[in-house]
């Protein structure tokens, strides 16, 4: 019998999308841990230790390569900085929540790859696309849901994509590039992640929210609760 989440995710009702992201959430199970292969850390990402930082390093038996097994899928959050490397025999179900960050998204006949990069920096979004193509994958296996625009302001930080244009350079199909703009407004206690946006990512689809998320002190921390106006629930076919 379906689960709950199954059940939405099978009904691929824009509409639904938020919903499907609380089922995500609240799916137990029993603890998944990334085998060999499966889980990396991204160019720029530390992990145990500081060396070859400019590549893409497995990483194994930390808190990041942990997922939840349910009903013999597996249902993985995709840390800041990180790429799950799941065969598609898994069954798969990616969650990745982004501001300034992006995903880069890959899929083969035999596996489903997701990568979260970390601001949308530009040396780690070409050290992930340089080692999914190394993996034997073309740039039109890969699609990418994008933070653009006036957002990515870097600062004093590394330099970050900052268009639609910017992937297509690098040879990832324009149809294949996904975009939106997330930008920050400082309010009294608090403030307001516009265009804060999350995605379910299966085996053919992709399912996406942005929404306007306030943020307010809690009693344990910074507390975020979504806004129910000027939502964007859409769906990608990949």
């Amino acid at each position: 019998m379906a689960n709950f989440f199954h059940e939405i995710e099978g009904a691929q009702d824009p509409e639904l999308i938020d919903l499907l992201i609380e089922a995500f959430q609240d799916e137990s199970g029993s603890i998944y841990q990334a085998g060999p292969e499966e889980h990396f850390l991204l160019p720029g990402m530390p992990g145990e230790t500081f060396e070859n930082l400019e590549l893409v390093r497995e990483e194994v038996g930390s808190w990041r390569s942990e997922a939840t097994l349910v009903d013999e899928s597996v249902f993985a959050k995709v840390q800041q900085g990180t790429m799950w490397f799941l065969p598609k025999s898994r069954s798969p179900r990616y969650f990745v929540s982004m501001s300034a960050c992006s995903t880069i998204i890959a899929r083969t006949n035999s596996h489903l790859v997701v990568a979260h990069v970390s601001y949308s920096e530009v040396g780690s979004t070409i050290g992930t696309i340089n080692f999914l193509l190394s993996k034997g994958m073309a740039h039109g296996d890969m699609s990418v849901i994008a933070s653009v625009g006036s957002g990515q302001d870097p600062g004093f930080g590394s330099k970050r994509m900052v268009s639609k244009e910017a992937y297509v350079e690098l040879g990832i199909p324009a149809s294949n590039v996904h975009t939106f703009e997330h930008s920050f407004e400082l309010l009294d206690e608090g403030g307001v992640h516009r265009n804060l946006t999350q995605i379910v990512v299966g085996p053919n689809i992709v399912f996406v929210d942005s929404a306007d998320w306030r943020v307010t002190k809690g009693h344990w921390g910074p507390k975020y609760t979504r806004q129910d106006y000027e939502v964007d629930s859409h769906i990608i076919n990949l």
